[in-house]
């Protein structure tokens, strides 16, 4: 699984790397483009703008088709948790129609399912806990499918074939979960690719700036904020179970409350 090196960091000290790695290309290009303009008392051609200018919308270009990116990913995890609200609702209405003590039995098994659904979003995708969350949801829907599987062989009928249906849909939602939450991240190769650009693109900006002449900073750290703001959002995007954009556990938690315990 390919993962942000950085993602284990709180989103604080990730901006704070993130803009001391890009500041130091900036101040790197910017000593060098003095440089270069106190021997030569010359500003380079307009080749260098052109340069600095396509690197800077080829970082741009990579910065946008990874946020569309890891968006299309957050939405993707929004609905799933709703498609997989749904699908444990119907299983357990479903329940209903089961003989007794195996409706019972599969009610306290769905109870216990959703709470551990529910609290699955608080691990990132590098917690080691999240590998015990998931087996522990797997070992549920073996119990689970355990009670379908008893149940059809004993009566069976169209009744029991919807729970087992019920179950099946469970079962399948859980593992479209996981891949989204904890599978489905930005490839390593992408970040290196970022963060190379970045900060390429901005020590030639740094370069060009002085190299003009200029002595005034400050416009391109504008830019460095800038830069690490968006890198920090798509990092918050990439990993549900940290940062300030969590996925929301609403339908989980509502469809919960509609199964308390002794039912």
């Amino acid at each position: 699984m390919s993962v942000n090196p950085l993602e284990f960091l709180p989103l604080w000290a990730y901006f704070s790397i993130t803009v001391a790695f890009i500041g130091i290309a900036v101040y790197a290009g910017w000593t060098v483009g003095a440089r270069s303009f106190e021997r030569s008392r010359e500003v380079e051609g307009p080749s260098i703008g052109i340069t600095v200018g396509a690197l800077l919308s080829l970082t741009g270009f990579l910065l946008a088709f990874t946020f569309s990116m890891v968006n299309a990913r957050f939405e993707d995890r929004r609905q799933t948790v709703l498609i997989e609200a749904n699908a444990i609702g119907t299983a357990y209405l479903r329940t209903d129609l089961l003989p007794e003590p195996k409706g019972a039995e599969a009610r306290e098994l769905l109870r216990q399912y959703i709470e551990l659904r529910i609290v699955t979003h608080a691990f990132s995708s590098t917690d080691p806990e999240v590998d015990q969350v998931i087996s522990e949801s797997e070992d549920l829907q073996a119990a689970l499918w355990a009670v379908a599987t008893e149940v059809a062989q004993s009566a069976p009928t169209p009744i029991s074939g919807y729970f087992v249906q019920s179950i099946n849909e469970v079962i399948d939602v859980h593992s479209v979960r996981v891949i989204f939450g904890t599978r489905s991240t930005i490839p390593t190769e992408i970040w290196v690719c970022l963060y190379v650009l970045a900060a390429v693109g901005m020590a030639a900006s740094g370069f060009l700036a002085a190299n003009s002449g200029g002595r005034n900073i400050y416009p391109t750290f504008a830019l460095v904020l800038t830069f690490s703001a968006i890198l920090t959002i798509i990092t918050d995007l990439d990993n549900p179970g940290q940062g300030a954009m969590r996925t929301d556990q609403a339908a989980l938690i509502d469809q919960a409350a509609l199964m308390p315990p002794g039912t």
